[in-house]
């Protein structure tokens, strides 16, 4: 254990939180590199069904490569199909997504209004998948609803669910 110790200091080392910012911020020009070609559009709900959002709300997904059943990772920064969507509000949701993969609106239309509950539905169940512990939603939204999008997200696999098991580096010796 105390080997274990040292490794762990001396290739971990503690930071703080304006140090853990800094470096998730000197990323940041490499992100905006892999993810500059897609497009955006502001996604508009216009039902009764308000979006919902999560305590990881914002949602990374490849419908292109789940449907050619791709055995690897879907939501790459750099991955051919990726989608991302992050609710602003209720009403709101903004989405970047591959536009040589996906027709979302009209082409030049930056504002799309979703009128179809099923639409919406949809994102709020990808929300579901997505979330590690909580959901977030307004008074709009009835106990009855979110019970059923629970139990339609149980047909999916959640996201976040590691999929690699742990090993030790070094052993003790």
């Amino acid at each position: 254990e105390d080997l274990l110790l040292q490794v762990k200091k001396e290739y971990f080392p503690e930071t703080d939180h304006d140090e853990a910012i800094g470096l998730a911020l000197t990323s940041l020009p490499s992100l905006i590199e892999m993810i500059i070609d897609l497009d955006y559009k502001l996604l508009i709900n216009k039902t009764n069904q308000p979006f919902i959002s999560s305590d990881f709300p914002i949602v990374k997904y490849n419908q292109f490569l789940e449907n050619k059943k791709w055995p690897h990772g879907k939501t790459g920064f750099g991955t051919v199909g990726l989608q991302i969507l992050a609710p602003l509000s209720p009403d709101l949701t903004i989405i970047l997504y591959d536009r040589n993969i996906y027709k979302v609106g009209h082409k030049k239309q930056r504002v799309v209004d979703l009128i179809e509950t099923k639409d919406v539905d949809q994102l709020n169940i990808l929300q579901i998948l997505n979330c590690f512990e909580s959901i977030f939603f307004n008074e709009g939204i009835s106990e009855h609803y979110i019970r059923t999008l629970l139990n339609k997200s149980k047909n999916y696999v959640k996201p976040n669910q590691t999929k690699s098991n742990l090993t030790y580096l070094l052993e003790k010796g």
